[in-house]
């Protein structure tokens, strides 16, 4: 019993050392996440369609970019990369002349952080994310506002498709709505071509390949989704025969490219189209992938007293998950035929488990999911589970009636203000929504009834920043102040 309890005791302060001591850390490589994350602006910059009236441009660009994706993935899966030098054109943002374009060359190196600065730096963009994260120690932690409503990202979209900037979240809401809801009515009644043609183009094709469904997965508006339809479109017609192994599936335009656990296809709305097609000849592969999922994700549950495994997203990328529960799976595996492990008792069918990418944190979320790193030791899981699987069940309880009360508190706001839409972003709580709601409800139910008609129709999206959106959405952050 004593050799149990030091054993236990060695393993907590372990835990409560891990964010801290750098002894017990893998030195940090950047993530395909980070990565991602990190080049966005500079997609955003010399992204392909952006050039559909250069061809000289667009061509050389989209070349580069092929190359580019070839070194990142060889870095990432540890291969002998080449020192390849490669160009791109990109429309400098403080350039009035859309025709004016600067050509910038660039050497490929074997490291990806320095190819990365390397990348941002000819192209006059912000490093101030990658400078954010430490080649050693901490565990790199990505900030909200790095995942579409950063200042960079905005200026882009600003230049290429008229959208607004950020505004000050301490802006009082009432007087905020007086002056933007016209303008968010203009810009809707602006946005329906764009919106007619998208829907036209995407029944097209789905007639034409036999799919299930085209969905476009992301915050960004209708003007990027055409400009991937249209890219799928070329590719369409470039490659018919290899297109009909499409048939009988769902399309999704999302973060990365590949096939999803439920086998849907994915296509990185970031990424030219010659990903998406090397993708596409390869689908078949994919099959023997999804099939031995469940397997491992019921080896990974038998390890931890039988917890619930959630994923992440509600359909994830399949090569991406298998490989993060493999790693975990293994781990486990190891810790427990060495005999390390402390006894588990009871069941832990009521907790609930997410396999994140390495680089995350080991945290219990606010809504009672475990969040579990790849690169997390198997004994700080274990150890970090039994601490805190109390809590997580009070938390999972609570989660569901928060669900219940916002789903209620929407259709109250939504019906009672006459709004056409009510939506919130994903890092927004179920607590933060309600409280937003239940505020503006308030606000506008105790006033005049010319304040209510001032959102009938409204598309109103909740998140952490005041936006006229191009399709004519209202974005508010959830705490906005009163007058």
């Amino acid at each position: 019993m004593i050799c149990a309890t030091r054993q236990s005791s060695r393993v907590l302060r372990c835990l409560m050392l891990w964010p801290l001591c750098p002894k017990l850390r893998l030195y940090h490589q950047l993530t395909a996440q980070e990565t991602q994350v990190a080049l966005r602006p500079f997609y955003f910059a010399v992204h392909p369609d952006l050039f559909g009236q250069f061809p000289v441009e667009r061509k050389v660009n989209e070349e580069s970019l092929k190359k580019l994706s070839e070194h990142i993935q060889t870095i990432q899966t540890g291969g002998h990369t080449r020192q390849n030098t490669i160009a791109f054109y990109f429309r400098n943002i403080k350039q009035k002349n859309s025709g004016i374009f600067q050509r910038v060359e660039i050497k490929l190196k074997a490291d990806l952080r320095e190819t990365i600065v390397e990348l941002l730096r000819m192209c006059g963009l912000s490093l101030e994310f990658i400078d954010s994260i430490q080649r050693n120690g901490n565990k790199s932690r990505i900030p909200r506002q790095m995942f579409g409503t950063s200042q960079w990202i905005r200026e882009w979209e600003k230049q290429f498709h008229q959208e607004d900037a950020k505004e000050n979240t301490k802006s009082h809401l009432g007087s905020w709505l007086q002056r933007n809801v016209p303008r968010a009515k203009e810009n809707a009644i602006n946005n329906q071509p764009i919106r007619k043609e998208t829907e036209k183009l995407k029944r097209m094709l789905i007639e034409e390949l036999g799919l299930i469904d085209i969905v476009w997965d992301s915050d960004w508006r209708y003007c990027h989704f055409i400009a991937c339809l249209k890219s799928f479109y070329r590719l369409l017609a470039e490659q018919p025969v290899t297109m009909k192994a499409l048939r009988g599936r769902c399309l999704i335009f999302t973060q990365v490219t590949g096939v999803s656990i439920h086998g849907n296809v994915l296509l990185g709305k970031e990424e030219v189209p010659h990903n998406w097609f090397k993708m596409i000849t390869n689908i078949k592969q994919f099959r023997d992938i999804i099939e031995v999922i469940p397997t491992y994700e019921e080896m990974l549950s038998s390890y931890l007293n039988n917890v619930e495994i959630k994923q992440h997203s509600s359909d994830p990328h399949a090569l991406l998950y298998l490989k993060q529960l493999q790693t975990l799976v293994g781990s486990l595996k190891k810790h427990h035929y060495d005999g390390d492990d402390p006894k588990l008792l009871g069941d832990w069918s009521y907790l609930q488990l997410v396999v994140e990418s390495g680089a995350g944190p080991l945290s219990l979320s606010p809504s009672g999911q475990f969040s579990v790193p790849t690169s997390c030791p198997a004994s700080l899981v274990i150890a970090f589970l039994m601490q805190n699987r109390n809590t997580a069940q009070e938390r999972i309880h609570k989660q569901k009636l928060l669900n219940i009360e916002e789903k209620s508190i929407i259709e109250q706001c939504v019906y009672e203000l006459e709004l056409h839409s009510l939506k919130k972003e994903n890092n927004i709580s179920s607590a933060d929504m309600i409280y937003c709601c239940r505020r503006l409800h308030k606000l506008y139910m105790s006033e005049m009834a010319s304040n209510v008609q001032l959102l009938q129709g409204a598309n109103i999206n909740v998140s952490t920043y005041y936006a006229v959106q191009q399709d004519g959405t209202l974005t508010v952050p959830w705490n906005w102040t009163d007058l």
